[in-house]
């Protein structure tokens, strides 16, 4: 397949999903696919991308008004001196300051849509003015209307298959924290946001813990910059419900994967917000699947869609539909070995890096093309 230069613009340089998605496929693509990368803030995935060998711009871009719609300029000044042609814009942000830089170049916009932010009009707007919609999930699609549902499709991101120990794992993980061996560990990853829903994970474990009294609950995930005080809440509700040390947040780290693969059970407990929170696709639920760790989750966004039927659905936000999930898991050993058996086979049948790149490269020559 021919390569085309493809510019890729981040609307934000944090720790979330859609920096991990974009760092991960800009170190699979190939050189031949890259032209340039410009990021619309500062932040980790700046210096992460640069230390993977990267040059990086940063243009800083407010997400609001009068910068919103004063700043692009900068943008389409760099875009025009470095001769892009096409854009991949990451994020809704980005969409939006890549079609005011690029009116009237002939630069080409591919938005890729990681979530619900902004539902309705202004997606509306963004979508009618770019040349093609991809979404990670065909949920973050769905509700797009007019002009742009012409333009929209979507594309499963893909994980690389990890072979990893769980007796290992599990033996590393007890040894971490001081739990005894027959410990029920139910365990979560993600920023420590509320739309994480770790809060609610704390108040179903201290309900499961009636019915599986060696229930011990497992966070990994970095402090969100917003919400610098969760972690103290989330110790706080462990302590009201009588749970202590039972509930261990590990902060960010680099083995999460081993992590995962220890735990009992993987919670995926994401609640909606205000502009948002629903999960636009779940990279962890994928890596717990591929790991062979059974899955619960709220039914929301594109949870559904992404587990199929290798997961245990509750009701969003019940957090006794939560605790009843994970006593069904914890108390039915051929659900969990079902579970188990069906997420290894659902991420090699559906959601590898290879599928996922060489959609993803079909996507831009498509816009490329038109």
């Amino acid at each position: 397949m021919s390569s085309v230069p493809v510019t890729f613009v981040s609307s934000h340089a944090a720790d979330g999903g859609s920096e991990r998605y974009l760092r991960r496929l800009i170190s699979k693509i190939g050189e031949g696919w890259i032209h340039d990368i410009v990021c619309l803030q500062d932040g980790p995935l700046v210096r992460r991308l640069r230390a993977d060998g990267h040059k990086v711009t940063v243009i800083d871009i407010p997400a609001r008004p009068p910068g919103l719609l004063t700043q692009p300029m900068k943008l389409r000044r760099h875009l025009r001196s470095t001769s892009a042609s096409l854009v991949h814009a990451n994020g809704i942000k980005a969409a939006f300051a890549c079609t005011l830089a690029t009116a009237g170049t002939g630069i080409r916009v591919v938005w890729v849509k990681h979530d619900f932010s902004f539902e309705g009009l202004f997606a509306g707007v963004v979508g009618a003015s770019v040349d093609r919609i991809v979404g990670v999930s065909e949920a973050v699609i769905e509700k797009l209307r007019g002009p742009a549902t012409r333009k929209a499709t979507f594309v499963h991101t893909g994980i690389d298959h990890v072979d990893i120990d769980r007796h290992a794992a599990r033996h590393a993980l007890l040894a971490e924290t001081g739990w005894p061996p027959d410990s029920f560990v139910v365990g979560s990853v993600g920023r420590l946001d509320p739309a994480k829903g770790f809060d609610q994970l704390v108040r179903a474990a201290a309900l499961l813990r009636e019915q599986v009294p060696t229930t011990h609950v497992a966070i990994v995930g970095s402090v969100d910059r917003h919400h610098p005080e969760m972690q103290e809440k989330l110790e706080r509700t462990a302590r009201e419900h009588a749970l202590g040390t039972r509930v261990k947040i590990f902060g960010e780290r680099d083995d999460v994967r081993s992590l995962i693969a220890a735990f009992d059970v993987g919670v995926i407990p994401t609640v909606a917000v205000r502009r948002g929170g629903r999960e636009g696709f779940s990279l962890v639920a994928l890596e717990m699947l591929d790991a062979g760790t059974p899955v619960v989750a709220f039914h929301s966004g594109a949870l559904p869609e992404v587990l199929g039927p290798c997961g245990v659905l509750a009701d969003e936000g019940s957090i006794q539909g939560l605790a009843t999930a994970l006593g069904s898991v914890a108390e039915d050993t051929e659900l969990a070995t079902r579970l188990t058996e069906c997420g290894r086979d659902r991420v090699a049948a559906r959601f590898t890096t290879a599928r996922w790149i060489e959609e993803m490269k079909k996507e831009y020559l498509r816009a490329w093309s038109n």
